[in-house]
């Protein structure tokens, strides 16, 4: 089970109320999108809405505050249009998926670039620069 749902669900309030800070700060990026892609699942499954809310806070709170600080090569990446569009018109879970989709072919084309030789790699990154910004 997830640390973070255990955490969401828990009943003891000592475990209940531990500082989701506390656990960002000590767990690694690829711990942080493990944990995400964990409560992202359990948050369509919950029939709880007390727990499908706190995990969206969560995850509100790693995607903005902890995960780029963890990620040494954050780049400026645009939004899908069609998901700004969907927020816009307030279907929030149609537009979570639209970005989670997004997030899934950034992850995978990311993967791919580090396979390969050192100047197509460079080639790439000068044509779409990487860009950190601070948080």
């Amino acid at each position: 089970m997830s640390v973070l749902w255990s955490i969401i669900t828990a009943t003891e309030p000592e475990d209940r109320n531990r500082s989701l800070d506390a656990f960002c700060r000590e767990a690694s990026a690829a711990q942080l999108l493990t944990e995400i892609k964990e409560l992202e699942a359990h948050r369509r499954t919950s029939e709880n809405l007390y727990e499908r809310v706190r995990a969206l806070f969560f995850l509100y709170a790693i995607y903005r505050f902890h995960l780029p600080a963890k990620s040494g090569n954050c780049s400026s990446v645009r939004i899908p249009f069609s998901g700004y569009e969907k927020l816009l018109r307030r279907r929030y879970e149609e537009a979570i998926s639209v970005f989670l989709g997004a997030q899934r072919q950034l992850v995978q084309a990311t993967a791919s670039v580090a396979r390969w030789p050192l100047p197509i790699a460079a080639w790439h990154f000068k044509r779409w620069p990487i860009r950190c910004a601070s948080v």
